[in-house]
């Protein structure tokens, strides 16, 4: 697990814990309750108050590194939060009558460090709910407090839609029955998540051997993703990205389609096609050996036009036992039938 490399300044605190062993799944933003700089920001997690953030943001859009994310910092009064968050104090340009007011410089880099947490660590959407359920958490979900302030609380649904237009998250089109939903994302090699689940699906849905479908992106999984971009002339990379996950998404609507053809319908449309066929068009290449035709009855028409002409359905299809006759009667001016 590594750092960022939008970091300007670092100075590590002492004040942090083991993760145990759990990966980085969420982002959780605070607010400093004050104008700090980066520095001054470090300075406070070297005291003895114990408390720590991985990253924080200066209204300048600095960034300063005070842990690595492999530790586990001391910021939201939530031991299970902070085991799978990257923690980030941003700092204020406001005060309380600002509601906390955060510059748009740091809004920005918070985005920006939000999207290279998001590729560093594999999350595949940043999702906000309002409450802990969610990958995009504050303070205050855990514990009586004003952080991260009324201002940027309220522009956490802008932050995740940010990101994710970023990170290149995609909506499917809700019609092929995928039991793990629409929403997905750049699935490769090592990806976990739901998305992984919806690509193993469409692939086990297309006829591509992923093993089990566990949202869980290992070699299976990049075997099937490799062999329906060859079969559908892709770039062979094992990286569903969104020209893999379009292309998913048509092959099996067409092939949706495909089983909702029977017998009954196909014949239905077979013969309104035939019936465009049998018009009496033709080229023009053709009218000295059709009228031929027509003069030595080697061709009769069937039925007649709106004009009353006869029907010779130049265009129509040739059956057996149309070429039968057409053959008997060639003979037949020839003397030898």
């Amino acid at each position: 697990m590594s750092n960022s490399s939008l970091v300007n300044y670092t100075k590590l605190s002492p004040h942090i814990r083991s993760r145990g062993g759990n990966r980085t799944t969420k982002i959780s933003p605070h607010h400093m309750a004050g104008n700090l700089t980066v520095e001054a920001c470090g300075n406070v997690f070297q005291g003895s108050r114990v408390a720590s953030a991985h990253y924080g943001i200066g209204t300048d859009g600095r960034v300063g590194n005070y842990a690595d994310e492999i530790h586990r910092t001391i910021t939201s009064s939530s031991v299970s939060n902070d085991n799978v968050a990257v923690t980030i104090e941003v700092a204020n340009d406001g005060g309380e009558s600002t509601n906390w007011h955060i510059s748009d410089k740091a809004l920005a880099k918070l985005i920006d460090l939000c999207v290279d947490i998001c590729q560093r660590n594999d999350i595949p959407e940043l999702i906000y709910t309002g409450d802990s359920r969610g990958n995009l958490t504050h303070h205050n979900m855990f514990a009586a407090t004003t952080c991260p302030g009324p201002y940027l609380q309220s522009k956490m649904p802008y932050i995740a839609d940010e990101v994710n237009k970023r990170l290149g998250i995609i909506s499917l089109p809700d019609k092929n029955g995928c039991p793990y939903g629409t929403s997905v994302a750049l699935v490769k090699n090592g990806s976990v998540g739901t998305h992984v689940k919806i690509c193993q699906w469409y692939l086990t849905q297309l006829g591509y051997s992923v093993g089990v479908i566990d949202g869980e992106c290992g070699n299976k999984t990049v075997a099937g993703i490799t062999n329906f971009q060859r079969a559908k002339g892709l770039v062979a990379d094992g990286i569903c990205g969104v020209q893999t996950w379009t292309a998913l998404e048509s092959a099996l609507d067409n092939t949706k389609e495909d089983e909702d053809m029977t017998d009954e319908k196909f014949a239905e449309l077979m013969n309104k096609y035939r019936d465009s066929l049998r018009d009496n068009d033709s080229g023009t290449w053709s009218e000295e050996a059709r009228r031929w035709a027509i003069d030595t009855e080697l061709f009769v028409g069937s039925g007649a036009t709106a004009s009353g002409d006869p029907n010779y359905m130049w265009e129509d299809l040739l059956t057996r036992e149309q070429a039968a006759t057409l053959m008997y009667r060639l003979a037949r001016l020839l003397g030898k039938a």
